[in-house]
C-alpha cells in the first residue's frame, strides 16, 4: 500500500481586497482565520497580529485563545454600498462575537476607515486590534514597531456588552478614532 499525497487545504481561500486611493488592505485566509495585511503602492507596511506574541508577553497582556492579539474573523464579505465598495468581517472567539466594517473614507484620500465591535458575554483577557509594521525595502534588521488598538477602559458594566472601536489605516500609518487609543505594545525589548 502506498502513502497518499497530501490533501490540499480544504478551507483555502482566494484573498479579499479593498482598495482606497493608492493604499490596498488585503486579506488572506491563515489557518482558520483571516489575516489582514496593508499595503501602499504594493508594498506592505504593516499586518495584523492574529495569535500570541514574543516571548511572556501573550500572557503578561492577557492574550489567549479566548482573547486573541487581533479580533477573529472567519468570514469577510465585500459588498457594494451606496458610497462604495465596503469590506464586512464577522466570526468568534471562545464567547465573544467580532464584527467590523472598513471602507474606503469618504473625506480623505488614500485611508480606509475601520469601525469594529465586539459583543462580550465576560470581562476580557484582552481586546483591541493589534499590528506590526514589517521592515522597510532593502532594511536587514527587522522593525520592532508593534501597535495596539484598543477600546476605551472597561468601567464595571452588566454582561452582555457591546464594545466598539475604530481606527483609520493611512499610507503614513494607523490611527486611533477617539476614544479609542492607539499605543505602541509595552512589551517589546530585545
Amino acid at each position: 500500500m502506498s502513502a497518499s499525497a497530501p490533501h490540499p487545504t480544504r478551507h483555502h481561500r482566494s484573498p479579499i481586497c479593498l482598495n482606497a486611493g493608492r493604499l490596498e488592505l488585503q486579506f488572506h485566509w491563515l489557518a482558520d482565520r483571516w489575516a489582514h495585511q496593508l499595503l501602499s503602492e504594493g508594498i506592505t507596511h504593516w499586518q495584523s497580529l492574529e495569535a500570541t506574541l514574543p516571548g511572556d508577553a501573550s500572557a503578561s497582556l492577557g492574550i489567549s485563545p479566548y482573547w486573541p492579539a487581533s479580533p477573529v474573523f472567519t468570514e469577510v464579505s465585500l459588498v457594494n454600498t451606496a458610497t462604495g465598495l465596503a469590506l464586512l468581517a464577522v466570526g468568534r472567539a471562545g464567547r465573544s462575537h467580532f464584527s467590523a466594517s472598513m471602507a474606503a473614507s469618504r473625506t480623505e484620500p488614500d485611508t480606509i476607515v475601520a469601525e469594529l465591535a465586539c459583543r462580550l458575554q465576560e470581562q476580557p483577557g484582552w481586546l483591541g486590534s493589534a499590528y506590526q509594521r514589517l521592515p522597510a525595502v532593502g532594511q536587514d534588521e527587522p522593525v520592532a514597531d508593534w501597535l495596539a488598538i484598543r477600546p476605551p477602559a472597561l468601567a464595571e458594566q452588566q454582561f452582555p456588552a457591546t464594545v466598539t472601536w475604530g481606527y483609520r489605516l493611512t499610507r503614513t500609518g494607523i490611527q486611533a478614532n477617539p476614544p479609542a487609543s492607539c499605543e505602541p505594545f509595552p512589551f517589546w525589548s530585545n
